[in-house]
C-alpha cells in the first residue's frame, strides 16, 4: 500500500466502493454475505493489531520519558473523562425518565 500516500482520502472510498460492487456482482446474497462478513474479519484483525501496537509504542514512550508525566496525564485525562462519563450516564437517565413518562401518558 505504498500507493496510499497519493490516493486522497476521497479517492480511497471510492476505489473499495467500486472493488466492492465489482466483486459482488456476479455472487449470490449468501456469497455476498460471507465475503463482507469475511473482509469485516479481516479488517478488525487489522485494526486490533494496530491498536494494540500503538498501545504499546505509547507505553514505552512512557516508559522512556518523565513517568510522573505519562501518569499525571493519564491520570488526568480518565479523571476527565470519567466525568465526562457521569454527565452522559445523567443526560441519558433523564431522556429515559422522559420516554417513560410519555410513554405511561400514551398507554
Amino acid at each position: 500500500m505504498k500507493k496510499s500516500k497519493v490516493i486522497s482520502p476521497n479517492q480511497l472510498v471510492l476505489l473499495s466502493s467500486l472493488i466492492g460492487i465489482l466483486l459482488s456482482k456476479d455472487l449470490t446474497l449468501n456469497q455476498q454475505n460471507v465475503l463482507g462478513n469475511f473482509l469485516e474479519t479481516l479488517g478488525q484483525a487489522i485494526l486490533t493489531i494496530n491498536a494494540q501496537a500503538q498501545n504499546i509504542n505509547s507505553k514505552k514512550s512512557c516508559n522512556n520519558s518523565n513517568s510522573s508525566t505519562c501518569n499525571y496525564e493519564n491520570k488526568k485525562k480518565s479523571t476527565s473523562d470519567l466525568n465526562d462519563l457521569k454527565k452522559e450516564i445523567k443526560e441519558l437517565k433523564k431522556h429515559i425518565d422522559m420516554l417513560e413518562n410519555k410513554l405511561d401518558k400514551s398507554l
